[in-house]
């Protein structure tokens, strides 16, 4: 079992939010993810309701990188400030919560 990082991230209302990510060892050295899956998502405090599903895109699978993302149109309706998580499914079907966090809304005024 792996204990998850702790991450706030800041959600910029009405623009597109986008966050790269490496994965690396204790020691330094990139992780080759190519038989992993990476699911994150976003919630309200509590999980009362699902707000959003986080974009994953791979950039360099060999070496770990990889981006989280949400569309404009997708944080354009983001009515409140969450919580998120980040879930790695390993390649014998373990599943583990690498990161986690707060996901605060910044409001936007221009549309």
């Amino acid at each position: 079992m792996i204990t998850p990082a702790s991450l706030d991230i800041e959600l910029p209302q009405n623009a597109t939010f986008s966050m790269q990510f490496q994965f690396k060892d204790s020691a330094g050295v990139n992780l080759n993810m190519n038989s992993y899956t990476v699911d994150a998502e976003l919630w309200t405090e509590g999980k009362g309701r699902k707000l959003s599903d986080f974009t994953v895109t791979w950039v360099d699978r060999p070496n770990g990188q990889f981006k989280l993302s949400l569309a404009y149109t997708v944080t354009a309706l983001l009515g409140a400030s969450g919580v998120w998580d980040l879930l790695v499914t390993n390649p014998d079907g373990t599943r583990d919560y690498w990161l986690r966090g707060a996901a605060t809304l910044a409001l936007g005024y221009t549309t």
